[in-house]
């Protein structure tokens, strides 16, 4: 309840931060692809990552909003 109550009142711009990790190809050492990586700065418990809030944030609706700013 109380972590449902934080992402009410979220501000993603201020709060979230992106993360772009690359893979790469072992044999030729190449970029395969982006991995995209999703971290809430928390006001009390630090850097969050999205594991930790992701289940609460479609639960409190936000699931497109965030969307639209990732």
């Amino acid at each position: 309840q109380a972590r449902l109550k934080e992402l009410d009142n979220i501000d993603f711009v201020s709060e979230l931060e992106l993360y772009f990790q690359p893979i790469i190809r072992y044999d030729d050492g190449q970029i395969e692809f982006l991995e995209l990586l999703l971290r809430w700065q928390h006001r009390q418990q630090g850097i969050l990552s999205a594991h930790r809030f992701i289940d609460d944030n479609r639960i409190a609706g936000l699931a497109y909003p965030l969307a639209k700013f990732v």
